[in-house]
Formats: structure tokens, sequence, C-alpha cells
């Protein structure tokens, strides 16, 4: 009987932590300024600083690991996510950054 209490509450604590999570995911958009900082532009108007903790580049595709706050976000950014140009600077600032040629940043 106490094995099924701890499997439900352990249950219970997973499900609670999977809400929350959805529930933080809720941005619309990620900007980078010139002096290395980071911001979320959530649904709910407000924008939050984030602070960069790894990139990835998969060919055209760039992944972002941010945390904001309390929460990591990851990010995945299609090459139509942004201007051609823009994502050129992005992958250049990223491998300068990781001083690897771009491969990750952190």
């Amino acid at each position: 009987m106490a094995g099924r209490i701890l499997a439900l509450l352990i249950y219970a604590a997973c499900v609670a932590l999977v809400v929350r999570r959805v529930r933080q995911a809720s941005w619309s958009a990620v900007s980078w300024s010139a002096d290395g900082s980071w911001r979320i532009a959530c649904d709910d108007g407000k924008e939050r600083p984030a602070t960069l903790q790894e990139s990835r580049l998969f060919g055209p595709l760039i992944a972002l690991r941010l945390r904001v706050g309390d929460a990591v976000l990851r990010v995945l950014l299609w090459p139509d996510s942004a201007d051609a140009d823009d994502l050129r600077r992005l992958r250049i600032r990223l491998g300068r950054e990781s001083g690897q040629g771009g491969d990750t940043a952190k």
C-alpha cells in the first residue's frame, strides 16, 4: 500500500513539473544586441532578460539554450526564422563567442 502511495506521489510531481514547463513556454521572439545581452519577448507582452548557456549549429539550423530566470528555454532557429543576413551574423557571433568556429558557444 505504501508503495502505491509513493508511486502516486511521484507521478503527481512529474505531472506538475510538465505542466509548469508547458506554461512557461509562451514566448514569441528572441533578440540579442551588440552588447551581448539576450531578451525573450513573451506572449504576455513583457520582455525578460536571458542568458545564453549553449548553442549548436546543425547544418542550416541553430539551436540555442537560454536561461530565463529559473527556467531554461530551448530554441531551434530554422532558416526562415529570420532574415538570412541576421542569421549569418548570429552564426558568426556564436562562433566568436565559442572560440571554436561556430560549433558551440557556452
